[in-house]
């Protein structure tokens, strides 16, 4: 498998993740939710999480219709995955293992270091948690949450929600990853 057929295989899984998240916003009707919102304290700062202070976002808020207060907010959990055989290959010297998984809720595992990796979560996250204009309307481009890294059986495992982020933000995420060092990553 080649850079290409990652990126096109990302699409596809991209593209069902959306088309779920396009049947959520119609059930509410697109005039009463926000979308893609950044979780805020109540005081309107940006809320984050942990040691790394990473912020997050939903994938959508609904509001009251009448005085137009949030009254919830939605998280698409995809059910279904695409189906495919687990796909081993090399990537810029790296090997690569991929493994059905949902845009909503990747798992990368990879033999950097905890530092290593809390610096290519630091620096990847502060772009593509950014609202962007990269998709059609009405989404915004933007990842919605990556979890610090953390070891887990010998590998360091970080948990990704891609959110709206087009499939080349991953792929920079796995470029950053080797850039930093890992010789093994797995996807899934």
């Amino acid at each position: 498998m080649a850079h290409d057929e990652l990126e096109e295989l990302l699409e596809q899984i991209q593209g069902h993740y959306l088309e779920q998240f396009e049947i959520a916003i119609a059930k509410y009707g697109h005039q009463n939710i926000i979308l893609e919102p950044a979780l805020r304290h109540s005081s309107g700062e940006m809320a984050t999480e942990g040691r790394l202070r990473l912020p997050a976002r939903v994938d959508f808020v609904v509001l009251d219709r009448v005085d137009r207060s949030p009254i919830a907010s939605v998280n698409i959990d995809s059910k279904t995955l695409i189906q495919f055989g687990v796909m081993d290959f090399s990537l810029e010297g790296s090997e690569i293992r991929v493994a059905p998984f949902s845009w909503d809720w990747i798992t990368l595992r990879s033999d950097l270091k905890i530092v290593a990796a809390d610096a290519v979560v630091e620096s990847w996250f502060a772009v593509a948690f950014k609202e962007n204009e990269g998709l059609a309307p009405p989404f915004f481009s933007c990842a919605h949450f990556i979890s610090e890294p953390k070891f887990i059986d010998g590998l360091c495992e970080v948990r990704l929600d891609a959110g709206s982020s087009p499939p080349d933000m991953v792929m920079a995420l796995l470029d950053q990853m080797i850039g930093a060092g890992a010789k093994r990553i797995s996807i899934g």
